[in-house]
């Protein structure tokens, strides 16, 4: 999976910073079906008596007439971008690092991992400074695409290496060889010394048992 990066137009509304407010400003949308992915609340710094609450996405004629009716708008002054990929270690540092050296100012990020998925957004000063980060953005993910994939091709190849070497070892090994009897069968090696001694036995019998016949003439 490669990395998703897209313009997001985040629905805002300010209130009075109080309870329920957020309960009702969410009412409309729940009752028109609208699912939305991001929603954030927060009260203003150094101003506790005023906060803000931001929803997206906002799509559809049903979910655009709700949010309204909740007194939701679309947020037109904040560029913003929605970034998805594959997460992996050191992954905000990069893009951070990357648009740092573009000269790109980030105004907020907000960002969470879901399994091996990341999920994120990006606020800047301008549309012009959103376009660029896309831009910048986009191009990492690629970089990190092709360096893992790199990555994993050299793995199969040190497995199929080692696959051949251990195929290798096993067909130079010497075969063990049998000794070959009567009627060119093949016998165990001690086998064929059993009969041998077997074999001796019987003869030292026999030279025996002759020798003391011719002495007993």
């Amino acid at each position: 999976m490669g990395v998703t990066v897209k313009k997001a137009v985040l629905w805002r509304r300010e209130v009075s910073n109080k309870p329920g407010l957020l309960a009702e400003t969410l009412a409309p949308l729940a009752k028109a079906g609208a699912n939305v992915k991001v929603l954030m609340g927060y009260a203003y710094p150094g101003d506790h008596t005023r906060s803000a609450i931001e929803v997206y996405p906002v799509t559809g004629t049903k979910a655009s007439v709700a949010a309204k009716e909740a007194d939701l708008k679309p947020s037109g002054n904040i560029a913003c971008l929605h970034v998805e990929g594959r997460d992996q270690a050191g992954l905000g540092h990069r893009i951070a690092s990357e648009l740092g050296d573009a000269g790109v100012n980030i105004t907020f990020v907000m960002v969470q991992v879901i399994g091996d998925k990341y999920s994120g957004f990006f606020g800047f000063d301008s549309e012009a400074d959103a376009e660029k980060a896309k831009k910048v953005i986009e191009a990492s993910g690629k970089a990190g695409s092709s360096k893992k994939s790199a990555k994993a091709k050299a793995g199969k190849t040190s497995k199929k290496v080692s696959k051949a070497k251990k195929a290798a070892a096993k067909t130079t090994k010497p075969k063990k060889t049998s000794k070959k009897g009567a009627g060119g069968r093949s016998k165990p090696a001690a086998a064929g010394k059993a009969a041998q001694k077997k074999s001796a036995k019987s003869t030292a019998k026999k030279s025996g048992g002759k020798s003391g016949k011719k002495k007993a003439r």
